[in-house]
C-alpha cells in the first residue's frame, strides 16, 4: 500500500500519526508501506532530510507551488506510480484523496482510502488557515468528493464520521475511527513514578507544587486567551499552582505570566524529549473554544497527556474526548469561560491509572483489526472500531 501526504511537513504529529502508522501497518502487513510525501518547495530539503532519516523507504517529493495548485502535484504523482506495483492508496486529507481518485480513473489505483483527519471545510471557514477565498469557497465541494468519492475511509473520530453524514449525507459503512494514537516513545519508555520528585526539582519545582502543562501550537482553535484567563483565574486561587508550556508561544503576552511570572515557564523540545517532561505534570490542558474544528478533533495531545499520568482539564464537546473524560474520570471538564478556584495534586495511583487507560485505548496495536481493513486484509473485520469502554 502507499500512504500519500501533500503538504505535511515534517513534525512530531507527522512523526506519530504518518511515519508511526506507516511503520506499525508494516508489522502486519507482508509488504511495506510505502510513504510518498509532497513538500512544499521552500521547506523540501530539510523536510526531505527528516523524513528520510525516520523513514528511509519514502518518496519525498516537491509540492507545485500554492495551495490553490494542489491538483498539479498529481502529474509527478503519475509519473512515479508507473515504476510502483501498489494499487492500494491511502491518502492523508482531502487533496491527496482527490489526486488519488483521478489515479484511479487512470487505472494507476484501484482502491483509495480517505484519511479524515478533520472538517476541513469548517476548519477553512472558521480560522485563517488559507488566504485564498476561491479555494475556500470551493471546499465544501471539493471535501464532499474526497469523502464519497473514496472507496474506504478512516475518521480520527466518531464526530467527524457524524460530521461527514450531516453535511455530505455519508451513509455507508466503509469506514473505520480510529484516533490520533501514541507515538511509540510514548509506550515504550519508561514509566518510573519514583524519579517524577527528582524531575520536578530539577525543574525547579517544590514536591508541593501543581504543575499544569500545555503542550502545543498557539493556532486559532487553540484559544489560547480563554486559556489564559481559566490558569490566571486558578493561580490567583491557589498559590501552588504552576504552568509549564511546552510551546512556542509568548509568554509575556499572557495574563498569567504578567501576574506571576515567577510561576510560568516555556520549553520548546524535541519529540522524545516530551515524554519525560510530561511525567512531572499533574494536568494537561485541552481548553478549546466551540467550533465545528474541534468538535470532529482528534488532538494528539489527549493521549499523550493520559500516557505521561497527567490528568486532562476540557472543554465540552472535543472530538469524542470530552464525553470519555466525564464517564472515565480521566480529568475536568472547563468551560472556556470558566473559574478555577482549586485543583488537588494528581497522585501516584491516578498518574497509573491514567497511562493504564491511554496505553489501552491509545496504542496503534489497539486497532490491529482497523488497520487490518484499511489493508484489505481483514474482510470480515468490522467496519466501525469504537473505542473500547473502561
Amino acid at each position: 500500500m502507499i500512504y500519500l501526504t501533500l503538504g505535511d511537513n515534517y513534525s512530531g504529529i507527522y512523526a506519530s500519526q504518518v511515519i508511526g502508522v506507516c511503520k506499525y501497518l508494516n508489522t502486519i502487513s507482508s509488504k511495506p508501506v510505502r510513504l510518498i510525501s509532497f513538500i512544499a518547495i521552500p521547506l523540501y530539503r530539510d523536510n526531505r532530510k527528516k523524513i528520510k532519516a525516520a523513514y528511509p523507504e519514502a518518496i519525498v517529493l516537491p509540492a507545485v507551488p500554492k495551495v490553490r495548485n494542489w491538483a498539479l502535484n498529481y502529474y509527478l504523482l503519475r509519473m512515479v506510480l508507473w515504476f510502483i506495483p501498489e494499487k492500494r492508496i491511502m491518502a492523508r486529507g482531502p487533496f491527496a484523496s482527490l489526486i488519488s481518485q483521478r489515479l484511479k480513473k487512470v487505472g494507476l489505483v484501484d482502491h483509495v482510502i480517505m484519511d479524515g483527519r478533520g472538517a476541513v471545510h469548517a476548519e477553512w471557514n472558521e480560522y485563517p488557515v488559507v488566504n485564498d477565498k476561491r479555494l475556500v469557497a470551493k471546499s465544501f465541494e471539493l471535501e464532499k468528493q474526497a469523502v464519497l468519492g473514496s472507496d474506504f475511509r478512516l475518521g480520527v473520530s466518531h464526530k467527524l464520521k457524524d460530521y461527514w453524514t450531516r453535511e455530505f449525507q455519508y451513509s455507508g459503512g466503509e469506514h473505520v475511527v480510529v484516533p490520533c494514537t501514541l507515538n511509540k516513545a510514548f509506550i515504550d519508555q519508561t514509566y518510573d513514578v519514583s524519579t517524577i520528585a527528582q524531575r520536578k526539582a530539577q525543574r525547579g519545582y517544590a514536591p508541593e507544587d501543581v504543575i499544569i502543562i500545555y503542550s502545543g501550537s498557539t493556532a486559532g482553535w487553540q484559544s489560547i486567551q480563554s486559556v489564559d484567563g481559566i490558569l490566571t483565574s486558578l493561580m490567583e486561587a491557589q498559590d501552588n499552582v504552576h504552568v509549564l508550556f511546552l510551546s512556542r508561544i509568548e509568554l509575556e503576552r499572557l495574563t498569567c505570566y504578567q501576574k506571576f511570572p515567577d510561576r510560568v515557564k516555556k520549553d520548546w523540545l524535541k519529540p522524545h524529549e516530551v515524554f519525560e517532561v510530561l511525567t512531572i505534570g499533574d494536568y494537561g490542558v485541552l481548553i478549546r473554544e466551540s467550533s465545528v474544528t474541534n468538535e470532529v478533533a482528534s488532538p494528539t495531545k489527549f493521549g499523550e497527556y493520559l500516557a505521561a499520568g497527567l490528568r486532562v482539564l476540557i472543554s465540552p464537546g472535543i472530538g469524542d474526548y470530552s464525553e470519555m473524560v466525564k464517564s472515565s474520570n480521566l480529568g475536568k471538564l472547563v468551560k472556556t469561560h470558566s473559574v478555577l478556584q482549586y485543583l488537588p495534586p494528581t497522585e501516584t495511583d491516578e498518574k497509573l491509572r491514567m497511562r493504564a487507560f491511554a496505553l489501552k485505548h491509545f496504542s496503534k496495536s489497539s486497532y490491529r483489526e482497523a488497520y487490518l481493513k484499511i489493508l484489505g486484509k481483514d474482510k470480515t473485520a468490522s467496519t466501525q472500531k469504537i473505542l473500547s469502554k473502561p
